[in-house]
């Protein structure tokens, strides 16, 4: 697969990129002068046309270890470029970073060019360079950048990541560039239609090592301070997004020796990489087989990172896991196992597919997720066929994507026009719909019909950038070569650009009458939707009661656009008929009410006689129609009772998925909800306990009724079935005293014990499970255990370590999502949840880089799952609450439609329901409901209020006063000033400090006195400027910067001192002075120096100060001749290399 040969001449020729640019003079590489006015707007966010880069020398270094170090790296990057039309300004991308210096020469003569001004772009993510001279149209030039940035906390770009080893907190820097990230590591024309080589060397200390794309080329160390440069051959040619660096300490597994795969992680889970390393090679064989072209990898590291966005990110030859997936033990949950083996083909898959063959440009990155997703399973299949993988596919892609797409979303080729459209992309639309798309034009061509042309297209375009009509070419030239044609002179291209540039999908009705098939489609929507226009191509098949000929894939008739209904004649009296066999169109089908009960009525005879993917499609079909109220639930629900006679899994997956939606939507009904569960209940019960006696009793131990009965146990447990819970915890009581018990069973057992026992000692008992485990399976089953109390204050808590993230605490960033959707499946989560969102909104935005994102998937959670008033109405106040940044309000109001379309969706079906069940009907009304929460909850009203809570309360906002007479402080954390411009006071008369941490000061502009007759001082620890006039000290104790970036003064003016305790300076950005009126001297207790311009005198103790230190070491490199066959001229060779150190970090950067 891999070949092992160095290619000396690639890496030279970018050795001599890199080096030729090193004689640019100090003048040249000074700051600009002046700024640039402005760029021009191009389309769809992209760089303009008039540069592009031929090959990169790159150079990235840091610096993490030590808490002075502030987490920072240095970098430097040397593109060559070629100039297409004469132009002033280089365009490129980068933000948030600190450009230091800027450099541009001529290549052909090494004349550095006079700069006029180089400048950031915040908003348009650009770095514009200008030139006092024209770039001159065919000419290549040589740009210099050195530049400095923060490792970031959110997992993209050049990020940070913290784990535990034997109780030693361990850091690494780590990249993901996917999809345009790489602007936030370092400078660069980042869009995927840029394929050039790179030539990256990372630095790192003694004890650390590093990775990237290829192999090590050389390690130098440099004089100074024991720092270490690793130097990688060349890279092929690869677009920004595949560049990966990785800087550390790891270890690689003893198990690399026997196979042509090197597993690195962390010294805890070397004996974990067994299973991953006895899949990996014949998983990757399969794709080599199947594709016939080599992927041009000389070698591949599996990397498990603590922390990671996804499940994994390929790399050109570094493929990075979460560590769940790749360190596996023998006795992980047999899904794990599944998901271990699939994340490792998805990631080779996109080797191929992205890699080799990449979109060129982000409005489609189906054209590599698609196709990855689909050899997720596909390739597989192959080596694992008693997986049932291809029936597997149907229900966790197919069944998933038509339940994504039946709301408002986007096509699968989109258009884009900012970074953020391009991230929203990476959905269910790119991954699963679009594999189920490529499913059913494979139904539809024959598999030969699809394989060949796929072979075409990645050997015609190996190392290229491509786009949808490139890959439907290729296979409408294959089909013209072999007088293949579509039925009925179907174009094949317009049949599959309906399908990737229209969102949505159609749902087909379908009636029988005097011999006569009537079909007719339109959009599907579970929305009310107006959209009546949109058709698509596609092949219909149907089979009847007479023919059962299920097997036959190949089209009768087209459905067309141009058509306002097909007719299919059928002779045969049938007493049921079927269309979409196999589920092998991306559809819905609707039959007339006749149809539908001979379908029922078959499937309780004999449901064999029906096979089980279009089971499991009715199922789907019938609940998904009823939602849109295009069937009556009774029908669904009357479909539904065959599975108490159902023995196979795939069916029931389904089963879960629709009848959890009822259920979850049904706890509106004050009667109904208990009826509707009781029946789904019985139904659980009767597949977990079939599917417990077959491993216990019969010794069943195949893949599948082995991931089933992890499934059904945890379903049957959740709606608290008898025999469930007393087996869970008779299993509970063995695993707590010792006695092992299987894995697959472990969800439910573990989440029944902590919801059944109630306990904080054995909450906290599996909390110290969740934190120290080294299993990624038995962690994954705590983590989602710690949901499961009714204890709100316990839950509430386990949110809060959201905060320690990024600091080595428990629970990772990548993980807290997960934990939120779990805890939503329960009224006690839900409560938990929202009162946490409402109480940290504004810390989360204020403190955590990625905390927009997180708001804004929490709210969305919540959306899909509330179903109560009094959770509606807690959802309602906090979208409207005062302060929320524009895309946050934007998100939140978009998130609240799913709850207007849920209440919707009861007040049009809940009767139906309920008089199927036989409940009651429900009241009138619902009665009012009272919140008495026991945690921390967040007030928002505009009445007179009296807090009585029994735990700390927030105020949002109020109009009226607000008396706190408790003995607990009242909190106000808005992200907005708190104004009261009442003629009412607010008055505390507690024992507590009333404490303000909001992100903006408050103003009292009342009419009547604000009355403090407490002893505690009032403190105030925002993260924003405050005007004190008080006589008691202000103290800031926070972790971030005070930072002044207003146009008005700072004014301190109190009679005791002003101490900073911080590790953070205390930095004025504005145009007004910092005004230090005291008769107090300042203090300085941190590791940052400080600046003294008052005629007082500052004490230092930190040891540290304003002092910057630079050596300047010039360390040649000795190296034979390298020849030249690439074409392109070398550079010229010196290779001087600069230690520059400072108080706070140190950069060694190729100067």
């Amino acid at each position: 697969m891999w070949t092992s040969t160095v290619s000396v001449t690639r890496y030279c020729f970018l050795l001599a990129v890199v080096q030729g640019i090193a004689a640019a003079g100090s003048e040249s590489a000074s700051p600009a002068r002046a700024a640039v006015q402005g760029t021009p707007q191009t389309d769809d966010d992209r760089l303009p046309r008039d540069t592009e880069p031929l090959a990169y020398g790159l150079r990235l270094v840091p610096s993490y270890d030590k808490p002075s170090d502030q987490y920072q790296f240095g970098g430097q990057v040397e593109i060559l470029i070629k100039v297409n039309e004469i132009t002033p300004n280089v365009t490129l991308n980068a933000r948030d970073m600190v450009i230091k210096s800027v450099a541009v020469t001529e290549y052909s003569t090494q004349t550095d060019l006079e700069m006029d001004a180089f400048v950031m772009v915040p908003d348009e993510e650009r770095l514009v360079i200008s030139t006092t001279k024209n770039l001159l149209a065919g000419r290549r030039y040589q740009v210099k950048i050195v530049f400095q940035g923060m490792l970031r906390t959110d997992m993209t770009g050049f990020y940070r990541s913290v784990y535990k080893e034997r109780n030693n907190t361990m850091w690494m820097a780590v990249t993901n560039f996917k999809p345009t990230f790489a602007r936030r590591a370092f400078p660069c024309y980042d869009e995927p239609t840029y394929k050039t080589p790179f030539n990256i060397s990372l630095g790192r200390q003694p004890y650390q090592m590093s990775l990237s794309n290829m192999p090590l080329y050389m390690s130098q160390r440099l004089e100074y301070y024991g720092w270490w440069l690793d130097s990688f051959e060349t890279t092929p040619p690869i677009p920004t997004y595949l560049v990966g660096g990785f800087v550390g300490v790891l270890k690689k597994s003893e198990h690399s020796k026997e196979t042509n795969v090197n597993v690195y992680g962390s010294g805890d889970h070397l004996n974990q990489t067994g299973y991953a390393m006895e899949e990996a090679p014949t998983l990757f064989q399969t794709m080599d087989n199947y594709t016939t072209i080599p992927d041009g990898i000389v070698k591949m590291d599996f990397v498990g990172i603590p922390e990671i966005d996804g499940e994994g990110l390929e790399i050109w030859g570094m493929n990075l896991y979460r560590e769940k997936y790749l360190f596996i033990e023998d006795d992980s949950k047999t899904k794990f196992k599944e998901l271990s083996t699939m994340v490792m083909q998805q990631l080779q898959s996109n080797q191929w597919f992205g890699n080799l063959v990449t979109c060129s440009w982000w409005n489609y990155p189906w054209l590599n997720e698609g196709f990855a997703r689909y050899f997720r399973y596909y390739a597989t299949e192959t080596v694992k066929s008693d997986w049932r993988l291809e029936e597997m596919f149907v229900v966790e892609q197919h069944q998933t994507a038509l339940a994504f797409d039946q709301v408002p979303r986007h096509s699968m080729t989109a258009s884009v026009k900012s970074t953020d459209d391009i991230q929203s992309l990476f959905d269910h639309i790119t991954y699963n719909k679009a594999a189920a798309v490529l499913r059913m034009i494979r139904n539809t061509v024959s598999e030969n019909n699809f394989h060949e042309p796929l072979k075409l297209y990645l050997k015609n375009y190996r190392n290229a950038a491509t786009s949808p009509s490139i890959l439907w070419s290729v296979f409408e030239n294959f089909y013209f070569d072999i007088k293949f044609q579509l039925q009925e002179d179907v174009s094949f291209t317009d049949f599959v650009h309906t399908w990737t540039d229209q969102s949505g999908y159609p749902v087909i009705n379908v009636t029988w009458k005097n011999s006569m098939y009537t079909v007719t489609q339109q959009r599907f929507s579970v929305w009310p939707s107006n959209d009546n226009t949109t058709k698509w191509y596609f092949g219909v098949t149907y089979t009847n009661n007479t023919t059962r000929n299920f097997n036959n894939l190949n089209p009768v008739r087209w459905m067309k656009p141009t058509l306002s209904a097909i007719y299919i004649r059928d002779p045969n009296p049938t007493a049921w008929f079927i269309f979409n066999l196999q589920s092998s169109g991306f559809y819905r089908v609707n039959y007339d009410s006749d149809n539908w009960k001979h379908i029922v009525q078959q499937l309780n005879v004999s449901y064999e006689a029906i096979p089980v993917l279009n089971r499991a499609q009715l199922i789907d079909d019938s609940f998904n129609l009823a939602r849109a109220s295009m069937l009556e639930y009774s029908t669904a629900l009357d479909l539904s009772m065959y599975l108490k006679n159902e023995e196979d899994q795939i069916p029931w997956y389904t089963a879960i998925n629709c009848l959890t939606y009822v259920v979850e939507r049904m706890r509106r009904s004050p009667y109904g909800y208990d009826y509707i569960k009781s029946y789904v209940r019985d139904l659980a019960t009767l597949i977990y306990q079939k599917t417990e006696d077959s491993v216990l009793k019969r010794g069943v131990q195949d893949h599948v009724t082995l991931a089933s009965w992890n499934k059904f146990s945890v379903w049957a447990c959740s709606l608290d079935s008898k025999v469930c819970t007393e087996n869970a915890l008779k299993n509970f009581y063995l695993w707590s005293t010792g006695t092992k018990i299987s894995p697959d069973i472990k969800d439910a057992v573990l989440c029944t014990g902590i919801r059944s026992k109630n306990s904080t000692e054995s909450w906290m008992a599996m909390f110290n499970l969740y934190v120290n485990t080294q299993s990624g399976s038995e962690k994954d089953s705590a983590q989602t255990a710690l949901t499961c109390t009714p204890n709100t204050v316990l839950l509430y808590q386990y949110l809060g370590s959201l905060f320690d993230s990024d600091k080595g605490g428990p629970v990772h960033l990548q993980d807290f999502k997960d934990i939120c959707a779990a805890m939503s499946l329960t009224p006690e989560g839900i409560d938990a949840s929202t009162t946490f969102l409402m109480n940290n909104i504004a810390k989360i935005l204020k403190t955590m880089l990625s905390g927009e994102s997180i708001v804004t998937y929490m709210y969305r959670v919540l959306a899909s799952k509330v179903a109560l008033d009094s959770e509606i109405k807690r959802l309602y106040d906090l979208k409207n609450a005062t302060g929320l940044p524009p895309t946050v309000k934007a998100s939140f109001d978009e998130s609240f439609l799913i709850v207007e379309q849920n209440v919707r969706w009861y007040n049009l079906h809940h009767a139906t329901i309920n008089q199927w069940t036989g409940a009651p009907n429900d009241p009138p009304t619902e009665a009012p409901t009272t919140l008495m929460s026991t945690i921390p909850t967040t007030l928002m009203t505009t009445a007179p209020t009296t807090v009585t809570s029994p735990a700390s309360t927030t105020l949002m906002t109020s109009q009226s006063p607000v008396t706190n007479s408790t003995m607990l402080p009242v909190t106000i954390s808005t992200d907005m000033p708190v104004t009261n411009s009442t003629v009412l006071p607010v008055t505390n008369s507690t024992d507590m400090p009333v404490t303000n941490s909001s992100m903006l000061p408050v103003t009292i502009s009342t009419d009547m006195p604000v009355t403090n007759s407490t002893d505690i001082p009032v403190t105030n620890s925002p993260m924003l400027p405050v005007t004190n006039s008080t006589d008691m000290p202000v103290t800031n104790s926070t972790d971030m910067p005070v930072t002044n970036s207003t146009d008005m003064p700072v004014t301190n003016s109190p009679m005791l001192p002003v101490t900073n305790s911080t590790d953070m300076p205390v930095t004025n950005s504005t145009n007004m002075p910092v005004t230090n009126s005291t008769n107090m001297p300042v203090t300085n207790s941190t590791n940052m120096p400080v600046t003294n311009s008052t005629n007082m005198p500052v004490t230092n103790v930190t040891g540290y100060g304003p002092t910057k230190f630079d050596f300047d070491h010039t360390t040649p490199v000795s190296m034979s001749r390298c020849p030249n066959s690439t074409g392109v001229p070398l550079f010229r060779a010196s290779w001087p290399v600069t230690v520059v150190v400072t108080a706070t970090a140190l950069f060694v950067l190729i100067l």
